[in-house]
């Protein structure tokens, strides 16, 4: 599905859905494809339909078999054939909560990273609540030291957002945590802050060996300076 494929990209595309919504879709439909060894194009409705209660037979969960079928419908009503989509009503999906992770727990998790990078990263996505991809993309001129914020870029549904630096996380060297020049004439909310930290010439330094770039507050010693 060389061709049908392609069209489908850029049919998406058009539309502004994400890299990662637009290797969904494509992945969903080439496996329709592949489960009948023929173009998607010459399936009929019961053939749609009966590679959907495969799917079920397959014991996949609503939620991913709702996206196959989204999937299929975007591409039939691409090639103007919507009709061809079975009428399937999916279950309202129940809500799970998450399990709760302690203070210890996180701690711990976050402590036992052997990476500085990674633990950098675990502390945000837990003190900030962002997403794994809204960290991803997170800029070292996103975060504002002197406001205690962060400035999430295009978070979910492309909506952007600022929320709270939490102050037991203390980053240190954001210029040397990014491992990046910032081009001339990049936005900087305070001029101060970026002298601070940079050297001479501009050039940002590296962290001090034994300095450490994150410090996590500990537990323990939150109770001990509230007893």
């Amino acid at each position: 599905m060389g061709e049908l494929r392609q069209m489908m990209v850029d049919c998406m595309r058009v539309r502004g859905y994400s890299r990662k919504t637009i290797a969904v879709y494509t992945s969903c439909v080439k496996r329709c494809a592949y489960y009948y060894m023929k173009s998607p194009a010459d399936l009929s409705t019961g053939e749609i339909e009966r590679f959907l209660l495969f799917l079920r037979d397959e014991n996949k969960s609503d939620s991913t078999i709702q996206i196959y079928y989204v999937a299929l419908k975007h591409f039939y009503g691409m090639l103007g054939l919507g009709h061809r989509m079975p009428r399937v009503s999916f279950p309202r999906r129940g809500r799970i909560l998450p399990e709760m992770l302690s203070k210890e727990e996180v701690f711990g998790l976050i402590t036992g990273c052997p990476s500085l990078k990674y633990r950098t990263i675990l502390s945000m996505i837990y003190s900030a609540g962002l997403r794994i991809s809204e960290v991803a993309s997170l800029r070292v001129t996103d975060v504002d030291f002197g406001r205690g914020e962060i400035f999430v870029r295009e978070g979910k549904y492309k909506k952007s957002r600022y929320t709270v630096l939490a102050r037991g996380l203390v980053l240190r060297h954001p210029a040397a945590l990014a491992g990046e020049h910032h081009p001339p004439g990049a936005h900087r909310r305070d001029e101060h802050e970026q002298r601070e930290h940079l050297g001479e010439g501009g050039r940002e330094q590296p962290i001090p060996a034994g300095q450490p770039l994150l410090v996590v507050d500990h537990p323990e010693h939150q109770r001990d300076r509230q007893a």
